[in-house]
C-alpha cells in the first residue's frame, strides 16, 4: 500500500506531539507492515527534504500534491493538518484531486479536543503578555477572539466552529479522534455520519527510560510554552506554593519545551521569587523523564499527549489538572492509582505535597503507571490503524 501523510510541520520526532505520532506511524507502516510511506507538509523550513519529508507551496499546494500521488501512485492520504490556514487550502485541493481520482481514499485524524476553539483563557494574561512583550500578530489576534467569545452568543461561536469543521470533513473516508469520548464531541459539531468516525489513541514506543527506585526529587514540565492550551502560569503559581514550604526546599521543578510565551514565564518566575525553577528550552526530553519523579500537567485542553504516556513509562508519577476539554486525561490517569487528577489550583498543590513526602507512594504509583502505559505500545496501535487503512481500501 502507498501512504501519504500530511502534517501542519515535518514529521519529525523532535517536534510536537503531532509531528511525533506522524513520525512514529510512517517509519513503523514501511518496517513492519512494509509499505510504501511518504510524508509532505506545508509549515516551517525546508530543511528536512533530504530526509523524505516534502515541503509544499501552500499557494500551489492542489498541483504539488497531485504530482505526488501520481508519482508515488498513492493509494491513501492520512491527513493530520490543523493549523486553520492549511486546513482551508488543503482539504479542497484533496477534495477536487479525489473527484479525478475515484480509488484515492482520504482518512483526517483530528489532533485536539472538538470545541477547543470555543475554550475561555485568561484575558488578563492576555493583555499583560500583549501590552508588556513584543507579541505576534497571532497572539493579538487570539485575544481579540477571546473578547469575541464573551460577546457573541454562544450558536454564533459554535456555529463558526461547525463550519470549519465542515470543511475538514470534505471528502473524507474516516474521521480519526483519539478517544470515543472525543469522537462523540466532533460528531456534536458536524452532521458526519457514524459510520464516518472512529478512534485510534497515540501511539508510544516503549523502552526503558529509568529505574523507578532511583528517581531524584525532580518535578517536571514537558511543553510547548503557550498559555493558550499549556497554562504554565498555572503550574508557576503552583510552584510558588511549594516553594514557601521550606519541608520541600530539597524539590525542583524543570520546565522543558520553548515558545512564544517563555519570556513571561521568565519573568513571572521572578517576580514571585521562584528558585528552584529552571527553564531548560527545547530538548530532548529522555534524560529528564528518567531522573523526575514527578511529572506536571496544567493543560486547559489536550488531545491525546504523548508527553504523560512517556513520563509514565519512565516512572514517573503524573499530576493533571481536570478540564472538560482535556478528555482524555481520566482514561490514561486513573485518579489515586497510577496518578492524580486534581480539580483545582488548592487540591494540585495538595496532592503535590502528598507525592512529596510519601516516597513508597510514588514508587507504587510509579509501578502502575509503567504497567498501565503498555496499552498504548505502538505496536497495538498500529494494528488498529492497519485494519482501518486496509479496511478503507479494499485490501482485507
Amino acid at each position: 500500500m502507498n501512504i501519504l501523510f500530511l502534517s501542519d510541520n515535518a514529521a519529525l520526532p523532535t517536534m510536537g506531539g503531532v509531528e511525533k505520532v506522524v513520525a512514529i506511524l510512517s517509519e513503523q507502516f514501511s518496517t513492519e507492515l512494509g509499505w510504501d510511506c511518504h510524508c509532505a507538509y506545508f509549515l516551517g523550513n525546508s530543511n528536512c527534504q533530504d530526509s523524505g519529508r516534502i515541503k509544499i507551496d501552500l499557494g500551489d499546494a492542489e498541483r504539488q500534491l497531485q504530482s505526488i500521488i501520481e508519482k508515488h501512485q498513492i493509494d491513501l492520504i492520512l491527513n493530520n493538518v490543523m493549523s486553520k490556514k492549511v486546513v482551508q487550502t488543503v482539504f479542497p485541493a484533496i477534495s477536487s484531486i479525489k473527484s479525478k481520482n475515484k480509488n484515492l481514499k482520504h482518512i483526517f485524524t483530528f489532533h485536539s479536543c472538538p470545541g477547543y476553539e470555543l475554550v475561555h483563557q485568561d484575558i488578563a494574561y492576555l493583555c499583560k503578555k500583549n501590552f508588556t512583550t513584543h507579541a505576534s500578530f497571532d497572539s493579538w489576534k487570539n485575544m481579540f477572539i477571546q473578547i469575541l467569545l464573551r460577546i457573541l452568543p454562544q450558536n454564533v461561536s459554535e456555529k463558526k466552529i461547525c463550519n470549519k469543521y465542515k470543511v475538514m470533513t470534505q471528502s473524507v473516508e474516516k474521521v480519526v479522534c483519539l478517544s470515543g469520548k472525543q469522537a462523540d464531541r466532533f460528531a456534536k459539531f458536524t452532521n458526519i455520519p457514524a459510520e464516518k468516525l472512529c478512534s485510534i489513541p497515540n501511539p508510544i514506543a516503549l523502552q526503558n527510560m529509568g529505574d523507578t527506585q532511583t528517581k531524584k526529587k525532580n518535578v517536571l514540565i514537558v511543553a510547548r510554552l503557550d498559555e493558550t492550551s499549556k497554562r504554565i502560569s498555572l503550574a508557576l503559581k503552583v510552584w510558588h506554593a511549594i516553594e514557601r514550604n521550606k519541608a520541600y526546599d530539597d524539590w525542583n521543578l524543570t520546565i522543558v519545551g520553548d515558545g512564544e510565551d517563555m519570556p513571561i514565564y521568565k519573568k513571572m518566575a521572578s517576580s514571585l521569587s521562584l528558585n528552584r525553577v529552571s527553564f531548560e528550552g527545547r530538548q530532548i526530553p529522555t534524560a529528564y523523564y528518567a531522573s523526575a519523579a514527578i511529572f506536571m500537567m496544567t493543560s486547559r485542553f489536550e488531545g491525546f499527549p504523548l508527553t504523560i504516556l512517556e513520563a509514565q513509562q519512565a516512572g514517573a508519577v503524573v499530576i493533571g489538572m481536570y478540564s472538560n476539554d482535556f478528555l482524555t486525561l481520566p482514561e490514561v490517569i486513573v485518579d489515586n492509582e497510577n496518578g492524580y487528577i486534581a480539580h483545582s489550583k488548592s487540591e494540585m498543590i495538595e496532592k503535590l505535597q502528598h507525592l512529596m513526602e510519601n516516597e513508597e507512594l510514588r514508587l507504587l504509583m510509579s509501578q502502575r503507571a509503567q504497567k498501565s502505559v503498555q496499552e498504548y505500545d505502538k505496536k497495538k496501535t498500529i494494528l488498529k490503524w492497519k485494519h482501518l487503512c486496509e479496511q478503507q481500501t479494499s485490501l482485507i
